[in-house]
């Protein structure tokens, strides 16, 4: 029994050692390691050799050698050949050694990096670095950091704030506690000593900590970070100051006086419109067949910046984000978009979430899923549930080079295009791969590809017509986009794609097409911020008897913002877009307008908002005849006001009053559906922690051709 124990406890022995010498050889050489290098047969040149920081190590005979990103074995076989020609048939083993090491940077005479001894605290390598006397230090803690990272390049949640007056004093009573053992990786940073030293960040010209007297006001700190930008806002400015040891925050008037260690903190101005629709930018655009990689560029502070604040981090690397919207409550006073006899209902939209987030040093993964709650009091047939989920990463290959991959699937029920009054059930799936390039000092190039499908059921009819043949279809594209950073808050690019579009139950409407266009882009410091772009797409369908097209098409959206006064926008786009009529294989659509906001004193706010749609539709030459049209037209113009109530904490709550109108062309005998209408809508938006109630879209509704429906 005794030879057994001993035997089973041998194999484990051999089993762990050899799993430890595979892990050993499996990661990757990275700089500051140690490479163990043993040549048979030849001692003079087997010994230990650091890799240095630009990844690479020196052995005699053959020089320097390019370590960095191999692997033991892989290095091991990169000597050998070096070596072959010294020694012959050499057999050369390699292990690595990654010492444990910590960094410690600022007020200090002996910064740099220190070999990390088993139970190192912060006093002791402070010592070791000779610190003057200083108040407190900061602890950058980043799992898996191989360089120093300095406070400001991550996040505050991954910083340790150690206050030595505290600690001197534990010491000295024999109190071991709050004497932080350091980890692997960690670096130091110790400030530069000034007892009356006083930090300004947020919207200022130049955020820092700054030196200053006593009775130093507010008003003089800011003056001090170079002012207020256009982005900021005096009204709610915070100050984080310490009391007893536990951070606590203050709203303070421009003449109080501020005390040394205190923290100003001046917030982005709210602004309450910040329209959202597709530009053609990021986000695939249907029958236009390409897309582009640039986001599109948030208006001031509005619905986009505005998000719940319940994230939830779950150890270094996983961090959850849920949230429940309420994005829908009231009463439609037109549910089907009748001229005459209108539909009024009760209705409901509830949406939960979660977003999830793993970030490693090179590799990132994003992940969201969503359920759509919709409920109609009368209307039983237009109540349902819409999954939706979308899985993403990112994988930094080289310091110049990214790889990026993204799969989406969604089953919503709503109108799909402007044309279409009807809530249509589809399923909506979405592949897409993009590598960056760059950058190179101020140029960078992104080559992507994308394969988008949809496909709706078979029971589903509009105005007699069945929409699966009609609307099922699959775009398959590939582009290329190359951006060059003009100044620092603008930029120009040139994108370039090619893409088919299948229709799998409708064949005669096949098409390839083919784009270029020219952009710019200003960034949200630039006097107006927002992106536009302009070029050529030819539309070439197979079939002989629909007509081809080369149309200009452009997007753009470009604002000027004037914080907590004011803000003035255009607008506008024009592309290639399906129809659910058979007649027509596709359709030029196109549209333009602006809006203004004026935030009035205190709590009230005016908005405005003009737009008008076109669609133009190209028939079939060997359908056209007598009866039906080898074109046709319908344009949309709509008319919105809202006068808004701010909430305390950055809500909102507006009414907003629509007029619409929508004219179809004459010669559309029998589908033909004028509309005209006045609309009342209760817009809101109000956020608390992980739970958001909001309606911010008014009686908007956007289709995927990137014209307005309602």
């Amino acid at each position: 029994m005794k030879r057994l124990s001993r035997l089973c406890a041998l194999i484990c022995v051999l089993l762990c050692a050899r799993a430890a010498h595979a892990q050993a050889t499996a990661i990757t050489i990275a700089p500051h390691d140690v490479a163990i290098v043993t040549v048979d047969g030849a001692p003079g040149l087997s010994g230990r050799y650091p890799i240095e920081a630009d990844g690479s190590l020196t052995l005699p005979l053959i020089g320097r050698v390019d370590a960095g990103g191999l692997t033991a074995e892989a290095l091991a076989d990169v000597l050998a050949r070096r070596l072959d020609v010294f020694v012959k048939g050499p057999l050369v083993r390699v292990s690595i050694e990654r010492p444990e090491r910590v960094f410690i940077f600022g007020e200090v005479k002996k910064p740099g990096m220190y070999d990390l001894t088993a139970g190192m605290t912060v006093v002791e390598l402070l010592v070791l670095a000779e610190y003057s006397g200083v108040s407190e230090v900061l602890i950058v803690r980043t799992k898996g950091a191989r360089v120093p990272v300095l406070p400001e390049q991550t996040s505050p949640s991954d910083v340790i704030r150690v206050n030595l007056r505290t600690l001197e004093k534990d010491l000295d009573t024999g109190d071991l506690s709050r004497n932080l053992r350091l980890e692997s990786g960690d670096t130091v940073f110790v400030p530069k000593v000034d007892p009356n030293t006083v930090h300004v960040t947020g919207e200022v010209r130049t955020p820092g900590s700054y030196s200053v007297p006593d009775g130093t006001t507010v008003r003089q700190a800011l003056v001090l970070a170079g002012g207020v930008t256009e982005y900021g806002s005096l009204r709610r400015l915070r100050i984080v100051r310490v009391v007893n040891d536990e951070l606590r925050r203050y709203s303070l008037d421009l003449d109080d006086a501020v005390q040394p260690g205190d923290t100003i903190v001046v917030p982005e101005a709210f602004s309450f419109f910040s329209p959202t629709f597709p530009l053609g930018i990021g986000e695939s655009q249907g029958s236009q067949g390409f897309s582009f990689s640039s986001p599109a560029v948030p208006l001031g502070t509005g619905e986009s910046s505005r998000r719940p604040r319940g994230t939830i981090r779950l150890g270094s690397v996983l961090t959850l984000t849920p949230s429940l919207a309420l994005t829908r409550f009231g009463i439609d006073t037109n549910v089907f978009n009748s001229a005459g006899d209108r539909k009024v209902d009760f209705v409901a939209e509830l949406t939960p979430q979660l977003q999830a987030a793993v970030g490693f040093p090179r590799v990132q993964f994003n992940w969201s899923g969503a359920l759509v709650f919709a409920y109609f009091h009368k209307y039983k047939g237009e109540r349902g549930a819409s999954p939706s989920h979308s899985a993403s990463a990112t994988l930094a290959i080289s310091r110049r080079m990214t790889l990026a991959v993204g799969h989406s699937i969604q089953t919503p029920k709503d109108r799909y295009t402007p044309e279409l009054d009807a809530r249509v059930r589809r399923h909506e799936r979405q592949l897409g791969v993009g590598v960056k390039l760059g950058p190179w000092r101020r140029f960078h190039a992104e080559l992507s590809g994308s394969d988008w499908e949809v496909t709706l059921p078979g029971d589903v009819t509009f105005l007699g017509v069945q929409l699966r043949p009609t609307l099922s279809e699959r775009i398959r594209t590939v582009g290329t986009t190359a951006h060059v950073a003009v100044t620092p808050v603008s930029s120009l690019f040139v994108s370039a794609a090619a893409a088919n579009h299948r229709f799998p139950l409708f064949s005669a409407r096949d098409a390839d097409s083919v784009g270029l266009n020219l952009g710019t882009s200003f960034k949200r410091r630039a006097f107006v911020e927002g992106q536009a772009q302009v070029g050529l797409l030819r539309y070439a369908p197979l079939d002989s008897t629909a007509p081809e097209s080369t149309i200009v098409n452009a997007a753009g959206l470009l604002a000027r913002t004037w914080p907590e006064r004011a803000q003035l926008g255009v607008r506008g786009e024009r592309s290639i877009g399906s129809s659910f009529r058979p007649e027509f294989p596709y359709a030029v659509v196109g549209g333009f307008g602006g809006w203004m906001e004026l935030v009035l004193p205190r709590w009230f706010d005016v908005v405005g908002e003009a737009y008008h749609d076109q669609s133009d539709y190209r028939g079939f030459g060997a359908v056209a005849g007598a009866d039906r049209p080898r074109s046709a037209r319908e344009r949309t113009v709509r008319y919105t006001s809202q006068l808004g109530v701010r909430i305390k904490g950055g809500g909102r709550v507006a009414l907003e009053v629509s007029y619409l109108q929508r004219l179809g062309d004459r010669a559309l005998d029998g589908w033909t559906r004028d509309y005209t209408g006045w609309r009342t809508n209760i817009v809101y938006d109000v956020s608390y922690r992980f739970f958001r109630i909001q309606r911010a879209k008014g009686s908007s509704i956007r289709g995927r051709n990137g014209i307005t429906n309602y």
